[in-house]
């Protein structure tokens, strides 16, 4: 057995096993166990049976003729219809013609949510760091009740198309530099979930697909218990991977190149003699990735098309034009995406990757439709301020921690695990045992977790554009309209704006008598 290495003092007791203790990374040894060796586990389980290949070929096939099906039925609908009225096709691609039923929606909703970063990412997420993660569930219920009080009935009314077990007490530590706790992912989760969901074109657009503001509203809650039962599906494989794999870490023998590959590691050892099963497991996480894709894509030529093509022409684009612009931003950004694969492969756990460079420029953006909704004495000169100082803010904190957790620096606890119970030749790694959350020297802003950087990126932006309307001239309230303001503060205004109009209606009333005696 290889000999384990680890900093003086750090012997793991129960509770720390529990809770607290760091993954044992053990010294450059040979570890010889009966059995074959890790290479020749590894090749054994990197290959397809002749089924797998046919269930994923169908997925992809059946993908593709259900998009030129309806691309081909609405092609002969424009052609019945002549005399489209104009707009008519961003209206039926974008949002379906506004004609969508609940179902499709929540179901599309689910599926463009649940991508496979959440499939992969989630489960690694409670093998590596605990099952504290779970806690996330909570930050969706939150994220619900904003979205169905808050958003849902704004974006509704513009009708617009861009939107533009039981745990550890180290669970509920206040501290903002731990990784995962009950308060980072209760408070930290619903800005990011909220953000995610409220303003991001990918989801907003599905919700306007919709004819009425109940519609919608019926499909949130769909969406919400999909989601919720895909996350705890998520939540339970992680312990799977954890009573899989504790005592013989597949990341310490090399088994799996990273921590991302747990989950499909275990599909391989588990599902692999059967056939077919590990196509369809394959297939699932690219249907997932697909429909977070194709959402992305629509939603960003909704947006090239609305705010960046449309503004700037002298005339109305005519169909064919609307057409084209759509489909070739599509193909575009299709195309970056794939390219960027090699790039992100390189960056580490997807999950933590994702929810990090995501709110340098969500968080400012989340902000900024924020001060639009309940501050309405902010004007446009002191929402840029804002906006600009969270954006600033934001790139540093994120920039700084990720040079920070590269350089070492930053070292989050990871749960105990063991290589004693292999049964196959494998060389550990070197390493050292990390007890806690390692954070030397003085902690500083960009130590926070990234559970909390979209609640900073809107915060700070609210804060200083606030701050900003004492300085700066303020809007005048009197000319805002009411739909664009939160639904419980538009009765203060409209009170506001009948009082106003009864007054000038008098001195109106007053100045013409005057002026007839």
């Amino acid at each position: 057995m290889a000999d384990v290495t680890m900093l003086e003092g750090s012997t793991p007791t129960m509770d720390e096993f529990a809770g607290d203790a760091s993954r044992l990374l053990l010294t450059e040894s040979t570890t010889r166990a009966p059995g074959p060796s890790v290479e020749d586990i590894s090749r054994s389980l990197q290959r397809f049976n002749w089924p797998d290949y046919v269930v994923f070929v169908l997925m992809l096939i059946s993908c593709m003729v259900i998009g030129v099906f309806f691309g081909y039925k609405d092609h002969q609908k424009h052609k019945r219809q002549k005399h489209a009225r104009r707009g008519s096709e961003a209206l039926d691609y974008l949002v379906g013609g506004r004609k969508m039923k609940i179902i499709p929606v929540s179901v599309s909703l689910v599926a463009s949510w649940i991508s496979g970063i959440s499939l992969l990412g989630t489960s690694t997420e409670i093998y590596v760091y605990g099952v504290q993660y779970c806690y996330i569930v909570s930050a969706v219920v939150l994220m619900g009740l904003m979205m169905n009080y808050i958003f849902l009935p704004v974006f509704h009314d513009l009708q617009i198309t861009s939107a533009y077990e039981q745990y550890p007490l180290s669970s509920f530590n206040l501290d903002p530099t731990a990784r995962n706790t009950f308060w980072t992912l209760l408070i930290g989760g619903t800005f990011f979930w909220t953000s995610t969901n409220s303003i991001n074109q990918n989801m907003m657009q599905r919700y306007l697909s919709l004819p009425s503001l109940g519609s919608a509203r019926k499909a949130l809650v769909l969406f919400l218990v999909g989601t919720t039962t895909l996350l705890a599906m998520c939540c339970y494989n992680g312990l799977l991977i954890f009573a899989m794999y504790h005592d013989c870490d597949p990341l310490s023998t090399g088994l799996a190149k990273a921590k991302d590959q747990l989950v499909p590691l275990l599909v391989m050892e588990v599902l692999g003699e059967y056939p077919g099963l590990a196509g369809l497991f394959v297939a699932g996480i690219f249907s997932a990735a697909l429909s977070s894709l194709s959402t992305a894509l629509n939603s960003l030529s909704a947006i090239v098309l609305e705010d960046f093509c449309k503004p700037f022409v002298s005339k109305p684009l005519t169909e064919t034009q609307t057409r084209y612009i759509m489909r070739f931003t599509v193909l575009a950004f299709g195309a970056l995406a794939v390219m960027m694969v090699i790039v992100v492969e390189k960056m580490g756990a997807v999950l933590q990757l994702s929810m990090s460079l995501g709110p340098v420029t969500l968080g400012p953006l989340f902000g900024l439709f924020l001060m639009g909704f309940f501050f309405p004495r902010i004007n446009g000169s002191c929402a840029i301020l804002g906006t600009t100082a969270g954006l600033v803010l934001m790139s540093y904190i994120v920039i700084r921690s990720q040079i920070s957790i590269a350089l070492k620096e930053i070292v989050f606890a990871e749960k105990p695990v063991t290589v004693e119970g292999c049964l196959y030749e494998f060389t550990p790694k070197n390493g050292t045992l990390f007890e806690a959350d390692s954070t030397p020297g003085e902690k500083s802003l960009h130590h926070v977790s990234f559970l909390y950087y979209t609640m900073i990126g809107s915060v700070v932006p609210t804060i200083v554009g606030y701050l900003a309307s004492f300085v700066l001239p303020r809007s005048k309230t009197d000319d805002i309209d009411p739909l664009l303001l939160a639904p419980f503060l538009r009765r203060f205004y409209r009170a506001r704006d009948t009082k106003a109009n009864h007054m000038t209606e008098v001195l109106h009333e007053f100045e013409t008598k005057d002026i007839q005696l």
